[in-house]
């Protein structure tokens, strides 16, 4: 069996959150321009007075968020319950081969995914979890994951 899954629900990017400030501002100014003008106001709702972007402030984006680590994690459970014929050999790298990219909400995305396939597997802690790899190549060399970095196809169709 082989599958491919993106990362869980992540963060947004620093672009996004800039774009996010951004929209704040601009809404505000919006609204203050509409109320000096007398514009009518009534079917403007009025959670949007107050509306704040939930990212202002934050430096850092795209990592994965507890949603996204408990989404893989679950996925791992629900992979390894529907296909119990797949998981019932002792772990070994060759065998059960995660590969990740280098991008960190992917590899922690990779591990959460990993500890819900193999959780109850092993001797590790009161879960029972077990060690697992992960691996990954270079982006300069990961044409299998990172395909859009390498594809004219897909770079043409973008």
């Amino acid at each position: 069996m082989e599958a491919q899954a993106r990362h869980g629900t992540r963060a947004p990017t620093k672009k996004r959150m800039r774009e996010l400030e951004s929209l704040e501002a601009h809404l505000e100014v919006l609204l203050q321009d509409a109320k000096e003008l007398k514009l009518p106001l009534q079917k403007v709702p009025a959670w949007l007075w107050k509306w704040e972007s939930p990212w202002r402030g934050k430096h850092k984006g795209g990592e994965i968020t507890s949603e996204g680590e408990a989404e893989l994690f679950n996925l791992g459970i629900r992979s390894r319950e529907r296909f119990p014929e797949l998981f019932n050999e002792d772990y070994h790298p060759d065998v059960y081969l995660i590969k990740t990219t280098q991008v960190p909400r992917a590899s922690a995305s990779a591990v959460a995914f990993g500890m819900g396939l193999f959780s109850g597997k092993g001797n590790l802690g009161p879960q029972h979890h077990r060690a697992f790899a992960v691996t990954s190549e270079s982006r300069a060399s990961d044409i299998m994951l990172r395909f859009h970095d390498c594809c004219q196809n897909y770079k043409e169709w973008q």
